[in-house]
């Protein structure tokens, strides 16, 4: 008898004549083609007969794959979604998945695609705790099952603290910081200010505080930094009861070159209202990371009226190109 699954794989088995009665170990969830036939004394086989063979469910061998965020959670809400587990370790068709989710309270929702019963996702959970971790398991089931967890680890945003840090002007010794005020849908009271920690990535001990900086400002400039070297920041928002401290961000300062370099910078067109320019770095070469500030400043004009002009600053990353335009200029003028 020979029994030839759809992957092309054979299981051949003989039974006595007596018997009549042959056992193979098959896989789960699978169809089979089965033939058997006989063999006559002198090994001339028989005719053939054939059958269809579907094997029964099994538990699920594999967890869902691809288990992950739809984005940073926030305040009080979060969206994941996942897939189906390899096809060969279901073991069975879908029957729905279970979700758990730790920790949990009455006023946490789970919102899925399609009916409550089978929870496919993608999945959007509301009423979620601010500023709190939470650990979300998912596993597959059929018929015959439950099998193994997927899980994911996930921190709500705390209310009040500041989003969209950036880390500009990266010199080898400082580096300038950028933010986002708060948002003001909170119960914390009235902001005093914010304070940044600083420490070397290798170092995570050795936090550097800033002075107090005020609820007006969203910038500021880290300076004493070690050339060459990656560190994480974190920014605090202080309020009279609590100090919130935002998500950490990485940033790196520039190495000391290891030798001179020079920045020729050359017009390559003008017009009435608009300057372009581009720039050149000779000698050694500069860091990868490298950023290059590009000022435009009026130093007299033609006109009859001096026009009110402000002093342009462009930051631009080094992306080989390193040319630049600045339009909407006055006419008749001179730039620096």
């Amino acid at each position: 008898m020979n029994v030839t699954g759809v992957n092309g794989s054979v299981y051949a088995s003989n039974a006595e004549i007596q018997k009549l009665k042959t056992t193979d170990t098959l896989n789960y969830w699978s169809r089979y083609n089965v033939e058997a036939y006989g063999l006559t004394l002198a090994g001339v086989p028989t005719a053939s007969t054939f059958t269809i063979l579907e094997t029964e469910f099994g538990v699920p061998t594999g967890a869902p794959t691809n288990l992950h965020l739809i984005g940073p959670a926030n305040v009080t809400e979060a969206s994941l979604n996942w897939e189906l587990p390899m096809c060969e370790k279901r073991q069975g068709p879908f029957k729905s998945y279970v979700v758990n989710l730790d920790p949990h309270n009455d006023k946490v929702k789970m919102q899925f695609s399609s009916d409550s019963q089978t929870r496919k996702p993608p999945l959007h959970i509301v009423g979620l705790l601010p500023q709190t971790t939470y650990l979300l398991r998912v596993a597959f089931e059929n018929a015959a099952g439950i099998g193994p967890v997927a899980e994911i680890t996930f921190k709500t945003k705390a209310q009040g603290d500041v989003t969209g840090i950036r880390a500009l002007k990266q010199w080898n010794n400082e580096v300038f910081v950028t933010w986002l005020t708060p948002d003001i849908n909170h119960d914390h009271g009235t902001l005093l200010g914010f304070e940044i920690e600083h420490w070397p990535q290798s170092d995570v001990l050795n936090h550097t505080k800033s002075v107090r900086i005020s609820p007006g400002e969203t910038q500021y400039w880290i300076r004493n930094l070690t050339a060459g070297t990656t560190y994480q920041m974190q920014i605090f928002s202080l309020y009279p009861q609590v100090r919130i401290g935002s998500e950490v961000v990485s940033f790196e300062t520039v190495p000391h070159p290891s030798g001179p370099s020079w920045i020729s910078l050359q017009l390559l067109d003008r017009s009435s209202s608009t300057i372009q320019v581009s720039w050149t770095v000779t000698g050694n070469p500069l860091p990868v990371e490298t950023n290059y500030e590009v000022t435009v400043k009026l130093v007299r004009s033609l006109l009859p009226i001096t026009p009110h002009f402000s002093t342009i600053t462009r930051l631009v990353s080094d992306d080989g190109i390193r040319e630049l335009s600045f339009t909407d200029l006055p006419p008749a003028s001179e730039y620096h």
